[in-house]
């Protein structure tokens, strides 16, 4: 009975203790089951939901165990974990003390927990840099592994790892390499290793290596890192995406790129996958794919790929960092495109993200420093770029020490600032220091290290000691072949500097070589980039090439090879109007679009015209427009990514090409200016013609004159009125007077060189360039009875490829419209006429223009002229069967002109505008090239960027805008009618506008792609043929040169370029001097 009764009292006590126990047990499950939820919010960033499950962990331990607990005691832990892996470490280290402090207590010291939390509290004592600290505790948590489980286990080796990372810290790199191989060498021996921590293990040692620059062991670990995530997970597994990752960015830095692309490709389709297309982690490989392609030079590629993670990492909340750093990557591909406002401006933004996350002594930010000190070098604000470096410098110091390759990266950069200065001694101080350190380091057989003996070559090269340079310009040529291939912008700027080193030291042979091959790689890198970049885009970037071209016109001049000006024809053809030549392709293109390509099209002509109204307000009240800007690039961009007709259509053109379609009393003219050099720079400007006629074996390369001798003549005489153009035209003036030199009329310039070359032509088609777009060639005196269209059938062209064959437009209708007796002031019923025609009611204070309404003086008058020259056209045209539409007065609006080019019906066949013009110089250019001071209270059309928008039409009630910058009524086009505005109509089915209007001939000329203004609107519309002036031509003549004109081509049936010469020739006949009649000229 006693034991029966001890029994039960043992089954009943057992009973109440088991009972307590599961309520506990219950407890503890909820606590851990927190905890764990807590850890999964971290590894996801999102801190703040996983510091309310800590409090609520910490409230059932503290009142069902007190704190005194095992519960307590690891919600402390992670508590501390949480705020490690949030960055804020130093908080960390407050709550693992803690823990520390009750797990001792509570386990001692020779305890799984305890140990924990020393070699947690060791790491996190690493990042706050407070190193010894860590190692002892390090040096502690193994001694005591070893005692409890012994060595050969993965908790001894992980400890490892904790304290071989604390001696790379400490800079102790032969001791951070021996505990990494110690623990590798554990994790081999065990029978059941953990896969996953052996894997990241091989991530330490990759880490080490890359730390200390120790390429080749970084990429045989990583190879075998690869090997073994293939064995254990597949090659399809997320463990083998992250580790292609890894190796494929070190196959890429020693221009391993047939390697690094494959496996790219792979771990972004993995992602994609097995993470999803909205992930972190498919938005990393699109960023690693896509510095790949930039590297490469395959901007398309890389910009798509960067803007698509972009899209993704916007919309995830936890990617700031992630972000940070494809912020910079993009702020580095629109650099080397040459975009550097576009560069900058993703710079800035990406260093407020590092600011803003890893804060202003992380790597990521000292690296974007670094890249801005780069632009601001490349944009001649050296003591920026030098301010930025340093600052750079300083936080790699702090956070890598002072012997990492990355300082190493950072020094030849401040010696090239120095090279800059002309500090020559000083640069090579630096780029010595720089190569030893590469030396011991990264090794020879690399990029960095070419650009290393690079920098050093053109030091010596600027001291003379040639010798020395060539030396070394071949053995990082050498380098580059090996690493990076011969297809990459490093070994074509390797080339360059061979070419004008051969150049120098009078090797033509070998410098003709050089330039032929460089030749050859420009021309592919441009043709690539074509496909892609938008306007502003290509623009930036051909700018890049502009000295690489000079040079090579320069020693083709020098050196007349019968294949280097066969080349620099092809230059020309394919260079020359070659942005001009893509819009045009691309309104052809979309012709064909399909519905959804066209609906992209339509919001970006959105954006052009928002960008319109906005570009005639004065400067101050335009700040925003960069986002409609960027906009529009975006759409601009996708259009042609979109349209395979627009890719599929570019053809290459090539001097054969062109002259395969020459008569053999013909000869095609590309004029070329180009600054000369030797190869150094020197003060003169040359223009050249090459010229090309039917058997030949190439084409000529024709000296004819420097741009200071017609410079003078042309830039300085402002109105250009009737003394001016006598001077130039007037066989007895002889034109220009060159100081200290005799007399040279524009025939003995311009033509006269190449009267032997084209004897026996009679029909000449030209390209003409620089200055030659200011001329009337035709009107150029040959001798005192005739002019060179007297001699030769002239035919300017935008560039002699024109003569290649292309879709043909056939004109079969006659209509015609007509704008003329313009009226520039419109009354209060006027603006309630025009007002209703649009259904937009008229503020009363609007009813009546006052003249304080106006901000600025000036104001166009009206032109009696034009209208009696439109009805005279009128009646012309409608005798040869034309269906006329004639505009005047206050009706013709810009309103209305737009409708004829909005795509809904076929333009006309001929647009006659006959109505002021005007066209105003670049404003931060002067007379004499010096900067100036813009008023950003100006109006837009005088003082804007954009050459388009300074150039223009004036059409009904542009007065009140041209004085205020604004519409006379809100939601109405305000009557100036710009060149950019022309540019984005489709006037495709117009075989003929002619301006009869002042100066409609002019804009900026820039380089290559010739001039800027209403010429160019007109071309990239569409029309086929286009008559414009280069002066302020009388009202009264013009409109008798107009009527001769039409009269010739209608009723004479005459075609266009032979009716204009001719009314040109009648109005000579009779009397008129140059300024009366060779004020216009006809382009094709």
């Amino acid at each position: 009975m006693k034991h029966t009764l001890i029994f039960l009292s043992l089954f009943c006590i057992s009973a109440s203790c088991l009972a307590q126990q599961i309520d506990s047990l219950s407890t503890i499950q909820q606590i851990d089951s927190l905890i764990h939820e807590t850890r999964n919010l971290t590894d996801d960033k999102q801190f703040e939901e996983g510091l309310i499950n800590l409090d609520r962990a910490e409230k059932l331990a503290l009142s069902a165990f007190g704190n005194n607990s095992g519960s307590f005691a690891d919600v402390l832990y992670d508590r501390g974990r949480l705020f490690y892996f949030k960055d804020e470490e130093e908080e960390a280290v407050v709550w693992y003390l803690k823990a520390k402090v009750l797990r001792e207590q509570l386990f001692g010291k020779e305890s799984e927990p305890y140990i924990q939390t020393l070699w947690t509290l060791a790491d996190a004592y690493r990042y706050i840099n407070e190193l010894d600290e860590a190692e002892a505790l390090c040096n502690e948590a193994l001694e005591l592994q070893e005692k409890l489980t012994g060595k050969e286990n993965s908790d001894y080796a992980y400890i490892l790892r904790v304290r071989a990372k604390i001696y790379k810290s400490k800079e102790e790199y032969s001791k951070s390499e021996a505990g990494f191989l110690e623990a590798k060498g554990i994790y081999e021996r065990l029978p059941e290793k953990d896969d996953i921590q052996y894997a990241r293990l091989f991530g330490d040692l990759s880490g080490l290596y890359d730390h200390t620059g120790d390429v080749a062991a970084n990429i045989a670990i990583c190879e075998e890192n690869l090997n073994f995530r293939i064995r254990t997970w597949g090659e399809n597994s997320t463990y083998y995406a992250e580790a292609a990752q890894w190796l494929a960015d070190l196959y890429r830095d020693v221009g391993e790129e047939a390697k690094a692309r494959p496996l790219l490709i792979k771990a972004r389709d993995i992602s994609a996958v097995k993470y999803g297309k909205e992930s972190l982690e498919y938005s990393t490989s699109l960023n690693n794919l896509g510095r790949f392609y930039v590297r490469a030079g395959d901007f398309e590629q890389g910009e798509q790929l960067y803007l698509e993670a972009k899209e993704i990492l916007e919309k995830l909340p936890y990617s700031k960092v992630e972000l940070a750093y494809l912020l910079n990557n993009l702020g580095v591909m629109y650099g080397l495109i040459g975009n550097y406002p576009k560069s900058l401006e993703f710079y800035n933004q990406a260093l407020d993200a590092f600011a803003a996350t890893s804060g202003r002594n992380s790597r990521g930010y000292a690296n974007t420093l670094a890249n801005i000190a780069i632009k601001n070098r490349g944009l001649g604000n050296l003591e920026e770029a030098e301010k930025k470096y340093l600052e750079s410098i300083s936080i790699y110091t702090q956070i890598l020490g002072e012997n990492s390759p990355r300082l190493a990266d950072l020094n030849i950069e401040l010696g090239r600032l120095k090279f800059e200065q002309d500090l020559y001694d000083e640069a090579l101080a630096y780029f010595f220091k720089v190569q030893v350190a590469y030396e011991n380091s990264i090794g020879t057989q690399n990029a960095d290290y070419a650009d290393c003996l690079e920098a050093i070559a053109s030091v010596y090269t600027e001291k003379g000691e040639f010798k020395k340079a060539e030396k070394l310009y071949l053995q990082s040529n050498e380098i580059y072949a090996g690493t990076r291939g011969k297809e990459g912008l490093d070994y074509a700027i390797s080339i360059h500097h061979l070419a004008n080193l051969a150049h120098e030291i009078h090797d033509f042979p070998k410098a003709e070589a050089y330039y032929l091959e460089l030749n050859s790689l420009n021309r592919s890198f441009i043709e690539k980039s074509a496909k892609y970049c938008s306007e502003n885009d290509m623009n930036s970037y051909l700018s890049n090439f502009a000295d690489v071209l000079n040079d090579f016109h320069s020693f083709s001049f020098a050196h007349p090879n019968p294949e280097l000006v066969r080349q620099n024809y092809d230059n020309a053809i394919f260079i020359n109007g070659l942005i001009l030549s893509n819009a045009q392709l691309l309104a052809r293109a979309l012709a064909k679009a399909d519905s959804l390509t066209k609906d992209i099209y339509e919001k970006w002509q959105d954006c052009h015209r928002r960008l319109a109204k906005r570009y005639a307000r004065p400067l101050a009240a335009n700040k925003p427009i960069v986002k409609v800007e960027i906009e529009a690039e975006d759409y601009e961009k996708l259009l042609m990514r979109n349209l395979p007709d627009f890719k599929q259509t570019r053809k290459v053109p090539h001097w054969q090409d062109v002259q395969a379609h020459l008569h053999s009393n013909e000869a095609a003219i590309e004029f070329i200016r180009f600054p000369y050099t030797t190869p150094n720079q020197t003060d003169s400007i040359f223009y050249a013609a090459l010229l090309l006629r039917p058997g030949w074996d190439a084409p000529k390369m024709i000296f004819l004159f420097e741009e200071k001798s017609l410079d003078s003549l042309v830039s300085s005489q402002g109105a250009r009125k009737a003394d001016f153009v006598s001077q130039l035209y007037n066989v007895s003036d002889r034109g220009v007077a060159p100081v200290e030199k005799p007399k040279k009329s524009l025939y003995e310039m311009l033509w006269k060189p190449m009267n032997n070359a084209l004897s026996g032509v009679s029909k000449v088609y030209f390209a003409p360039c620089g200055l030659m777009h200011r001329l009337n060639m035709g009107a150029i005196p040959f001798n005192a009875d005739s002019t060179l269209a007297d001699r030769y059938e002239l035919v300017q062209l935008g560039s002699t490829r024109q003569l290649i064959p292309d879709e043909k437009k056939a004109f079969g209708t006659k209509n015609a419209v007509l704008f003329g007796g313009i009226q520039y002031d419109m009354d209060s019923t006027v603006l309630n006429e025009a007002s209703s025609i649009r259904g937009i009611p008229i503020p009363e204070d609007k009813q009546v223009l006052k003249e304080s309404d106006g901000t600025r003086g000036g104001s166009w008058n009206y032109l009696s002229g034009t209208e009696k020259e439109v009805t005279m056209v009128e009646k012309i045209m409608k005798s040869d069967g034309f269906d006329v539409q004639t505009i005047k007065g206050s009706t013709a609006t810009e309103d209305v002109f737009k409708q004829l080019g909005n795509g809904e019906k076929p333009s006309p066949r001929i647009l006659h505008l006959a109505t002021h013009g005007f066209f105003f110089p670049d404003p931060l250019k002067g007379s004499d090239d010096t900067q100036q001071v813009v008023d950003e209270n100006e109006v837009g059309f005088k003082v804007s960027n954009n050459p388009m928008i300074r150039s223009g039409l004036l059409m009904a009630g542009a007065n009140y805008a041209w004085k205020s910058g604004k519409p006379a009524v809100k939601g109405l086009d305000n009557g100036i009618l710009t060149a950019y505005e022309i540019s984005h109509l489709d006037l495709s089915n117009t075989e003929l506008v002619l301006l009869s209007a002042c100066e409609t001939g002019l804009g900026d000329i820039k380089g290559n792609e010739g001039v800027f203004g209403l010429q160019r609107a007109f071309r990239i519309a569409g029309a086929k043929y286009l008559i414009m002036s280069l002066w302020q031509v009388p009202d009264k003549q013009t409109s008798i040169l107009m009527t001769r004109f039409y009269k010739n081509w209608l009723e004479d049936n005459m075609t266009i370029p032979e009716a204009f010469h001719a009314a040109q020739k009648e109005l000579r006949e009779l009397g008129m001097d140059p300024y009366q009649w060779a004020g216009f000229v006809l382009m094709e």
